[in-house]
């Protein structure tokens, strides 16, 4: 199965921003946005790139929040989506190991308050 790629352009279509802003995006967000480039060193992106562009694109122009705001935005969801998978790894490894149910998910919800 191939994946899907989208040009600059498409990119611009779907967010109705300029090439330059996509570009300071990836400038900008570059620990989030690494598109791939194709054998002219033109862009690609593929669906998670457009994942993240829909993040950036909401936090800057819907939630109003500064380029360094939504970094710092971006930066707690990654931490906190790091410490869910850690969570669930752990009850994952707990209910495999004939821990109770309800005390699994109790230490769950005491883990990620």
């Amino acid at each position: 199965m191939t994946r899907k790629l989208y040009t600059i352009n498409e990119l611009t279509a779907l967010f109705a921003v300029p090439a330059s802003t996509v570009r300071y995006w990836e400038s900008e967000f570059s620990s989030y946005l690494a598109p791939e480039r194709d054998s002219r060193n033109r862009r690609l992106y593929t669906e998670s790139d457009l994942a993240m562009f829909r993040k950036i694109h909401h936090l800057l122009s819907v939630e109003k929040y500064t380029i360094a705001g939504a970094r710092e935005k971006l930066s707690g969801l990654n931490l906190m989506k790091e410490k869910l998978a850690t969570v669930l790894k752990s009850a994952l490894f707990e209910l495999e190991h004939g821990v109770n149910l309800n005390a699994v998910i109790d230490k769950c919800l005491a883990e990620l308050n």
